[in-house]
């Protein structure tokens, strides 16, 4: 049996981390959670979980830290270029220096045989990730699906940071096509069909008076005051959740042929991390490129109908979008999957909805890395070159390819269950690949021959 290491555990993902501990302990298996800060401890420690407060009492100074890049990428997640946020470079490089420390010390006492990592694409995941290639542990990475109720498996990361993205089109000639799976895959997505009841979640508690106050206290006395509260923030809308899904969208404001733009929150971290600082990142910016490059070189009568995010998104496009070029039509995240499906072409960032375009056919073009971005299927584009790229579309094809592709990422690269409310049979789908990995890198060690008298003596 192995030691595991759960370390980056988050109070959003408290669900599948219980499930996770609990179904490794039950297999024999060592298991320790290592959390960062005292609100994520206590929220851990009121729901029964066992877990350990990562020690932060020494900067490491290595001379090939990765720290620089990891500031950086914390820099990019809070929407500002390295160029401009000089101190705030500096106050994440010296908190990731001190958290490295406490880090490596944890490998050097109880050295994991394997790391699992979850939603690990800020700099302290991407700093674990480091320090367990430094010390030759094994590697998960698991995150939110790019199809409601999966999880992405990886061992270099997730979305842009995962090894699919290295991916060409001549690696999946030798992947069959499951027509069975992806048409179910289908079903379910347009239907909106709800997760499995046989949950293996446990019902979060919203945190008490006391609860509040040792947290906060904890908190202020490690320097985090802001940070604790946003984690009990988080806390409590854990516990409001319920288990309600947005019905999906049957009907849309169009008929026939139309162009579809599947748009994101400029603050999620596909945007942030898989697009280059060039490309445009405001949605009513992303929709406007879109119109022009209809006026220029398309038919400037074809609606537009785009996807936004949130109700934010959706005013900010009504305000902005004229009465010149092609009418646009804004719906709201439940029509995702029917415009994926349905347009005639489809425009993104890397929404990972366009998973299923590229699964029903639909020429989809994007500008950011994506894990379904693989040339053949779909088509990377640069900003400047939307014109062309319109005035050139492929025509339709069998699908082969893009059937290979969808077939590997639903089957292999994904495990069905939803992140939020991991139920048995997703549970023991991540635990089967946990298991897998262990005993193809936790060999029974050789021990070797005992030899009589003192240590420095010869002899065999």
């Amino acid at each position: 049996m192995g030691h595991v290491l759960l370390a980056t555990p988050t109070i959003p993902r408290l669900a599948l981390h219980d499930a996770l501990a609990r179904g490794l302990r039950r297999r024999g298996h060592h298991v320790t959670t290592l959390v960062r800060d005292p609100v994520t401890r206590r929220c851990y420690e009121a729901h029964g979980l066992r877990v350990q407060e990562l020690s932060r009492d020494r900067a490491a100074n290595l001379p090939r830290s990765p720290l620089p890049g990891l500031a950086a990428r914390e820099a990019r997640l809070h929407g500002r270029s390295p160029a401009g946020a000089q101190s705030l470079l500096a106050r994440s490089r010296r908190r990731l220096a001190r958290e490295m420390g406490g880090l490596m010390r944890s490998f050097e006492i109880d050295l994991p045989d394997l790391v699992v990592l979850i939603d690990a694409r800020d700099g302290f995941g991407r700093m674990a990730h480091w320090v367990a290639r430094e010390f030759g542990c094994e590697l998960v990475h698991l995150g939110t699906g790019l199809l409601p109720g999966t999880i992405q498996r990886d061992t270099d990361g997730i979305d842009g940071d995962s090894s699919v993205v290295r991916r060409t089109a001549g690696f999946y000639r030798s992947q069959r096509a499951d027509r069975e799976l992806l048409d179910s895959v289908l079903a379910a997505s347009l239907g909106g069909l709800p997760p499995r009841t046989d949950r293996a979640r446990t019902a979060p508690w919203p945190p008490d008076l006391f609860d509040q106050l040792s947290a906060l206290f904890a908190a202020c006395l490690d320097g985090t005051p802001l940070r604790g509260l946003e984690r009990l923030a988080a806390w409590n809308r854990l516990a409001a959740s319920d288990d309600g899904l947005e019905p999906t969208a049957t009907r849309l404001p169009v008929e026939g042929s139309y162009v579809g733009v599947l748009l994101q929150d400029p603050r999620d971290p596909r945007i942030r991390l898989d697009l280059g600082d060039d490309a445009l990142r405001e949605p009513p910016d992303l929709v406007g490129a879109m119109r022009r490059a209809l006026c220029t070189v398309g038919d400037p009568t074809t609606p537009i109908v785009v996807v936004a995010p949130d109700t934010r998104t959706a005013r900010a496009l009504e305000d902005r979008t004229g009465q010149q070029g092609p009418p646009v039509h804004v719906v709201g995240p439940a029509s995702a999957a029917l415009v994926a499906t349905t347009a005639s072409l489809l425009w993104t960032v890397n929404h990972p909805m366009g998973l299923l375009g590229v699964l029903a056919g639909t020429p989809t073009l994007h500008l950011g890395i994506t894990p379904w971005g693989v040339p053949g299927a779909a088509q990377r584009i640069e900003l400047a070159a939307l014109p062309e790229h319109l005035a050139e579309l492929p025509g339709p094809d069998t699908g082969t390819l893009r059937a290979r592709v969808a077939t590997r990422l639903l089957r292999d690269d994904h495990v069905w269950c939803d992140p939020d409310r991991p139920d048995p049979n997703g549970v023991r789908g991540i635990l089967e690949g946990l298991e897998q990995q262990l005993q193809r890198t936790r060999p029974k060690p050789e021990l070797g021959r005992y030899r009589p008298g003192p240590a420095w003596a010869p002899g065999a």
